[in-house]
């Protein structure tokens, strides 16, 4: 009786293992295509977005990305020392003391846009139902890859962070673009 539950038991932990393996040799195949192929074999059409001229889409996201960018905020200003107040006349007071403003600023990553990521050969688009927001190439100096997006690192502005996808294709994409690598690699 145990046997045959062992047996099971086991048989569907191989099956795990083959589909897990078949997954990871088909995400390395895509990557190794992302990373070795002519751009001109990538070339997707998109009917929702009236292209540029002479531009040309090679990846749409499945999933919805968020557009961050650091943002300073004041969180609160209070004020400190001992400080008094003397009456000179009527309605006339002086304050003595010392009064030291003390204001505490944070970073947060607030979300500008969100929506389907396309990437083009001149820029980055974000699709919403409402609107379109697009990064261009001009000052981008560096692609970082993260497991959940990637940053966009101008060498003007703010640092971009795209999350919500996994970035290594994308990333790996836009290097290629950013540095004119279009021929197919052996």
């Amino acid at each position: 009786m145990f046997d045959g539950l062992r047996a099971r038991f086991r048989q569907k932990k191989e099956e795990k293992q083959r589909a897990a393996k078949l997954a990871q040799k088909q995400y390395l195949e895509k990557l190794d295509k992302y990373k070795n192929s002519s751009l001109s074999d990538l070339e997707i059409t998109i009917e929702d977005v009236i292209l540029k001229k002479n531009e040309v889409a090679y990846y749409m996201g499945q999933e919805l990305t968020s557009w961050l960018e650091p943002r300073k905020r004041t969180k609160s200003i209070s004020y400190s020392g001992v400080s008094g107040r003397v009456k000179i006349a009527k309605g006339v007071y002086i304050k003595t003391g010392s009064i030291k403003p003390m204001k505490q600023t944070q970073t947060t990553n607030v979300v500008i846009h969100q929506g389907v990521m396309v990437i083009t050969n001149k820029r980055i688009l974000l699709i919403n139902h409402d609107e379109i927001s697009q990064i261009t190439y001009r000052n981008v100096v560096q692609v970082v890859p993260y497991s959940d997006g990637m940053a966009i690192l101008r060498s003007s502005g703010k640092k971009i962070t795209l999350t919500g996808f996994n970035g290594e294709i994308p990333s790996i994409l836009l290097t290629r673009i950013l540095t004119g690598d279009i021929e197919a690699h052996n």
